[in-house]
């Protein structure tokens, strides 16, 4: 069941669902009606049942959902500007801001330290629920090492047809888009990347769209379990986001 739809890996159907919805949702700005929501969740349901997907599934459905609190915006906005005048609120909110902010560079060092602690616990219960990401990249971690201009690395399992009985304990992709680009691109690269993104959660959020920031978050959560950060086709919307980053800057402003 899990190869109907004729893809090598079946997860990959679940990922492209998954940039397409979030593209969607970002044309839509404000949220979606709750019918609307209800008829995404059957297709990803369905979508689920062909392909066991998991992480795909479950990051489709908070995408759908948050969506569907989003539309009814109308409904709970006195309520929020009520709670935003308690002084606990604005405390949680600078909390919340700052782990928008450096949400990329968080799960980098999340990412680390469960690497760093596999296979004790509780790196180890995580890895299982990653299907395996955790181990996969502590062992091209210590089989490859990470160097300031990136390494040409051999991957096996991960892009065109695979014959699963000839690779068995070869496969070595590593299905984490921060620790892949550290591997393959270096730390430099790395680093400039992660700078980028802490840039663009910054400008998104003084634009004011909570649901631009929410997609923001959700992108970047997806990209730690799906090699995609760098894949324009289907990334689009970090891509699209990115002119924000060269608004011109206060030291300019004022300049000819």
């Amino acid at each position: 069941m899990r190869h109907s739809l004729g893809f090598t890996y079946p997860t990959v159907v679940m990922t492209y669902f998954f940039f397409i919805l979030v593209w969607a949702m970002w044309r839509c700005r404000k949220g979606i009606s709750v019918g609307s929501g209800v008829a995404l969740l059957a297709v990803t349901v369905g979508l689920y049942y062909l392909t066991d997907a998991r992480n795909g599934f479950l990051l489709s459905c908070v995408v759908i959902l948050v969506e569907m609190v989003l539309g009814q915006r109308s409904r709970w906005d006195g309520l929020a500007r009520r709670l935003s005048e308690q002084r606990w609120c604005r405390v949680l909110c600078r909390v919340v801001r700052f782990g928008y902010e450096y949400c990329a560079v968080l799960l980098c060092v999340l990412l680390a330290g469960l690497c760093w602690l596999y296979p004790a616990q509780p790196a180890a219960m995580l890895n299982s629920l990653l299907s395996d990401r955790i181990r996969l990249t502590a062992q091209a971690a210590a089989n490859y090492g990470i160097h300031l201009l990136g390494n040409s690395i051999q991957w096996v399992g991960y892009g065109g047809d695979v014959d699963w009985a000839t690779i068995g304990e070869r496969y070595n992709f590593v299905d984490c888009s921060y620790s892949l680009t550290l591997f393959n691109y270096g730390v430099i690269f790395s680093a400039l990347v992660l700078v980028g993104l802490v840039l663009l959660a910054r400008r998104l959020y003084k634009q004011g769209n909570w649901n631009h920031c929410f997609l923001y978050l959700m992108v970047l959560g997806c990209c730690f379990i799906e090699p995609r950060l760098l894949e324009v086709h289907l990334n689009l919307v970090l891509f699209a986001a990115a002119p924000i980053l060269y608004t011109c800057p206060k030291w300019l402003e004022g300049r000819k």
